[in-house]
C-alpha cells in the first residue's frame, strides 16, 4: 500500500516550503519503508537461514534506506558523471533544492541556533532542507544507514508549535537537526554497526544512548545516522550491508572511519552537526579527510553510556564521544549544551562532573611542532599544511617550537592500542630503545587480538557472513595454524601490511588465536601507565623550551600521513591512535587543499615497507581538491583550553588568508 510521509507544519499557510506527500513511495515486501518511521514495527529477520541469508538481509536493508529517499529527492540518473572527482557542489547544481533551502543549509551551527531563537527560520523548514541535502548526500556518497526523516519533521513541527505557545527555546540547540553515527541506539532505530546479524533489532526506549536522550533534552531534531565500519574497528567505511562510503571532495578518496558517514554527510552539508565516537582516531581522521573542526575529548568528559559496542567491557583504552562540524564554533556549541545537562548525575556513571569551564587564553602562546614521528613522514600536502600553520602563528606574534618525537622519552615504534583488549604492536627499532626496560620487553600481540578478531569472527558466523574486504588482519588472527610470530601493521584498517623494521615481529608463545589472560592484560595496562607517566613529564618539561614561561598549549602535528587515504588504503593510524593511550584530547582544524602545483612529489627514499606503501601509492593528481588539516592535542581533559588554542590557529590562518598570503 502506497504510503505518504509528509508532515503539515503548524501553520502551512505560513510555509514557504511544505513537504508534498510521497504518495509513490511503494511498501516493501514485508510492509512499508519502516526507516520512515521508527515507530512502526519492522519486519522481523528472516528465520533458518540458507547459506547466503546474510546477503537476503543486507538487501532488505538496502531497499528500505533507498525507500526512505522520497522520489522527488531523489537525482536524476546521468546527472554526474563516473569520472567527476568532486560532488560537494552538486546539491547547489541539481535544482532539488529552493534558495532558501540553500541559504539555510550553507549556515554554520552558530547562526542556525540563533535564527531559530529569533524565529527567523523554523525547525520545521530547517530540518526539512537538511533531510532534502542528508538525502542527495546519501545518493553521492553512501554515508547513511538509517533514514527516519518522517519522526524528524513530526518532531520539529511539535518543537515549533510549543515554542510559538510558550516562547521559551526547548534547550541550547532548539531547533537543530542533528545526526548520529549508527553506534548511537535511538528509540526503533536498528544500530548494526554493519553487521547483518543486527539488522532488524531496533532499540528499546530503555536502550537509548545517553547521548540521544541528551540531545533531545537540548532541543535537537535527530533525523538520520550514518554509515560506520564492521565492528566500527576502521579508518575507512565499509561493511557488508551497504558497501563503501567515499570522500564527497574526491571520489577516489576514502571519508574515513570509523566515522566515516558522518564526515561525508557533514562535508555535503547534509547535516549542520553529527555526533561520532573515537577509539583511535575514528571522529579526528575522517573529520580531517573531509575538512572539518571536530573533538575527541579524555575519557569522561562526555557521555559513553548506552552505545552499540562492538567490545563491550574493554576499558584498557576507553572510547570516546565527539562531535564533528563545519565550524569551530559549532564543536562548542555541542560540548557546552552536552556538559550543561550535567550527564554525570544520572546519565553515565562514568562520566566525571566537570561542567563546561571558561577559559582565558593568553595572548601569546606556544606551540610544539611534530613534523614526522620518525616511522611514517607525512605526505607532502599535509607537511605544507602544517607549515602553513607555523607560518601564520608566527605572523600572529606566537612562537612555534619543532619537536622530536623519536627522543627516548616517546616512541620510534609503538602502540599500545585497543580493539582487543590492550593492542601491543609495540617493538623497539632502533638502539636508542635496546636499553630500555620498558622496550625490552614488548607487549603481547594477544592482548589486540584476545577479544576484537575474535568477538568479529563469532558476530559474523551467527549470519555466515563473510569478512569484509580489509580486514584481513583481524581474519588472521582467528587462524588457529597461524604461526605465534606474525607480522601485523599498525593499520586502523585492521589490513595485513608489511612490518616497520626488521624488529617488528612480535613474539607470541601460542598461536595468535588463543585468547590473551588477564595477568597479561594487567602486564600490558601497567606498561602503559608507566609509558603515560613517562610523556606527561616530558610535557611538563617542554617549559624549557618554550619563551612564555609556561610548557607548551598545544602540539601541532600530523592527523594521518594522507590527505585522505585511498580506498582500502589506510595502513597507519599511530597520528592519532597515540593520543587515546595517552588519553590526551585532541581536534582537527582544516587549512588547505591538495593542489597539483604545490603538492608534487619528491625524491625520498623510505625507512620501512609501511612508508613506502604511502609514499608509493601518492600522486597529487589523484589527491587533487582533498581537504588537508591538522591535528592539535591538549593535555588530558584540558578540552576547553585546546577549543580555545585550536581557535587562535583557525583565526590566524584565516587572518593570512585574508591577507592575499600565497603559498609559493
Amino acid at each position: 500500500m502506497p504510503i505518504a510521509i509528509a508532515v503539515t507544519p503548524p501553520d502551512s499557510s505560513s510555509s514557504s516550503l511544505p513537504l508534498k506527500p510521497l504518495s509513490n513511495v511503494v511498501s516493501s515486501v514485508d510492509g512499508p519503508p519502516s526507516h520512515l518511521n521508527p515507530r512502526t514495527p519492522r519486519p522481523a529477520a528472516p528465520t533458518h537461514l540458507p547459506v547466503a541469508g546474510w546477503q537476503i538481509i543486507a538487501e532488505k536493508k538496502r531497499s528500505q534506506r533507498a525507500q526512505a529517499i522520497p522520489p522527488a529527492w531523489r537525482l536524476p540518473p546521468g546527472l554526474v558523471p563516473d569520472d567527476r572527482l568532486s560532488v560537494v557542489d552538486v546539491p547547489e547544481e541539481c535544482g532539488l533544492l529552493s534558495p532558501r533551502e540553500l541559504e539555510i543549509t550553507g549556515e554554520e551551527v552558530e547562526v542556525l541556533l540563533r535564527k531559530l531563537v529569533e524565529r527567523e527560520y523554523s525547525s520545521y523548514e530547517v530540518t526539512l532542507a537538511f533531510c532534502k541535502r542528508a538525502a542527495i548526500a546519501q545518493q553521492l556518497t553512501n554515508c547513511l544507514s538509517e533514514i527516519f526523516f518522517s519522526d524528524a519533521l513530526t518532531s520539529a513541527a511539535e518543537l515549533d508549535a510549543a515554542y510559538a505557545q510558550s516562547e521559551i527555546p526547548r534547550g541550547p540547540l532548539h531547533g537543530l537537526p542533528v545526526s548520529l553515527k549508527d553506534c548511537f541506539q535511538v528509540e526503533g532505530v536498528d544500530a548494526t554497526i554493519g553487521y547483518t546479524t543486527h539488522a532488524f533489532d531496533p532499540a528499546r526506549k530503555e536502550d537509548e544512548s545517553e547521548i540521544t536522550r541528551i540531545m533531545r533534552e537540548c532541543g535537537a531534531v535527530l533525523f538520520c545516522k550514518t554509515s560506520v565500519p564492521l565492528a566500527v574497528m576502521s579508518g575507512e567505511t565499509y561493511n557488508n550491508i551497504y558497501g563503501y562510503t567515499i570522500n564527497p571532495h574526491n571520489r577516489n578518496l576514502s571519508s574515513g572511519g570509523s566515522s566515516g558517514g558522518e564526515s561525508a554527510l557533514l562535508a555535503m552539508r547534509g547535516s549542520p552537526l553529527g555526533v561520532g565516537t573515537d577509539v583511535g582516531g575514528s571522529v579526528r581522521i575522517p573529520a580531517a579527510w573531509c575538512g572539518l573542526y571536530s573533538l575527541k575529548p579524555s575519557s569522561g568528559r562526555i557521555p559513553t553510556s548506552g552505545l552499540k559496542d562492538p567490545l563491550p567491557g574493554q576499558e584498557a583504552v576507553q572510547n570516546t564521544v565527539g562531535p564533528l562540524c563545519a565550524s569551530l564554533g559549532g564543536v562548542e556549541a555541542w560540548c557546552r549544551a552536552v556538559l550543561g545537562c550535567e550527564p554525570w548525575r544520572e546519565g553515565d556513571p562514568g562520566c566525571l562532573p566537570i561542567p563546561w569551564r571558561e577559559v582565558e587564553v593568553p595572548e601569546k602562546l606556544c606551540f610544539g611542532l611534530v613534523l614526522d614521528d620518525g616511522m611514517c613522514k607525512p605526505l607532502p600536502p599535509v607537511t605544507r599544511a602544517l607549515l602553513e600553520t607555523k607560518r601564520a602563528l608566527e605572523a600572529a606574534g606566537h612562537t612555534v617550537v619543532e619537536l622530536d618525537l623519536t627522543s627516548p622519552f616517546l616512541i620510534r615504534r609503538i602502540l599500545v592500542r585497543v580493539y582487543g583488549q590492550l593492542r601491543a604492536a609495540l617493538t623497539s627499532v632502533g638502539s636508542v630503545f635496546r636499553h630500555d626496560p620498558f622496550y625490552a620487553e614488548s607487549l603481547k600481540f594477544a592482548l589486540y587480538r584476545s577479544a576484537a578478531a575474535r568477538l568479529i569472527c563469532d558476530t559474523l558466523a551467527t549470519n555466515s557472513e563473510p569478512w569484509p574486504a580489509g580486514f584481513d588482519m583481524f581474519q588472521a588472527m582467528t587462524d588457529p595454524s597461524l604461526p605465534s610470530c606474525f607480522c601485523l601493521s599498525s593499520s586502523g584498517s585492521g589490513a595485513l601490511s608489511p612490518s616497520i623494521g626488521a624488529q617488528s615481529l612480535v613474539e607470541t608463545s601460542r598461536p595468535l588465536s588463543v585468547p590473551a589472560t588477564v595477568s597479561e592484560l594487567w602486564v600490558a595496562q601497567s606498561k602503559r601507565t608507566e609509558y603515560s607517566k613517562r610523556v606527561m613529564r616530558w610535557w611538563a618539561g617542554t617549559k624549557g623550551v618554550t619563551n612564555t614561561g609556561r610548557e607548551i598549549d598545544a602540539l601541532i602535528l600530523p592527523c594521518t600521513v594522507w590527505p585522505a587515504a585511498p580506498k582500502y588504503g589506510c595502513i597507519y593510524d599511530n597520528y592519532t591512535s597515540l593520543w587515546n593511550v595517552l588519553d590526551y584530547c585532541g581536534t582537527t582544524l582544516p587549512v588547505t587543499s591538495v593542489s597539483t602545483d604545490l603538492d608534487d612529489k619528491p625524491a625520498y627514499s623510505p625507512r620501512n615497507e609501511v612508508e613506502a606503501r604511502v609514499w608509493d601509492g601518492y600522486s597529487p593528481e589523484e589527491s587533487v581538491g582533498c581537504p588537508v588539516a591538522i591535528q592539535l592535542v591538549g593535555r588530558r581533559l584540558n578540552e576547553e583550553y585546546l577549543l580555545g588554542v585550536t581557535r587562535v590557529c583557525d583565526d590566524a590562518l584565516k587572518a593570512e588568508a585574508r591577507s592575499g598570503y600565497a603559498p609559493a
